[in-house]
C-alpha cells in the first residue's frame, strides 16, 4: 500500500518513527543524517519537510513494512497542493 498526495510535516515524522518503534538515534541512523537533526523534525510539528526527505522518509517505512513502493519521484513527493482526500491504494 502507500499513500500519496499527502505532504510530510514534523508532527508526521514523530508519529512514524513511534509507530515503527524506532528510538530517534536508529531512526537517524537509517536515514544517515543526526539525532538532533530527527529531534529538530519533530519539534516544528507544522513545517514540511525538504521533498528529498519526505522520500528518504516514505522509502525508510516502506522498507520498514516491507511493502513494494512505486519508485516514481511524482508518486513518493505529493504536488504544493493539499489534497482533497488521503488516497491509499493496495500494491
Amino acid at each position: 500500500m502507500i499513500v500519496s498526495g499527502v505532504p510530510l510535516h514534523g508532527q508526521e515524522v514523530k508519529f512514524l518513527r513511534k509507530a515503527l518503534k524506532l528510538p530517534r538515534n536508529d531512526w537517524a541512523k537509517k536515514l544517515g543524517i543526526s539525532a538532533a537533526g530527527i529531534f529538530k523534525w519533530e519539534n516544528e510539528p507544522e513545517r514540511r519537510l525538504s521533498k528529498v526527505n519526505e522520500v528518504a522518509i516514505r522509502i525508510l517505512c516502506a522498507e520498514q513494512l516491507s511493502v513494494d513502493l512505486d519508485c516514481r519521484w511524482d508518486i513518493l513527493v505529493p504536488s504544493d497542493k493539499q489534497p482533497k482526500k488521503l488516497e491509499v491504494k493496495a500494491a
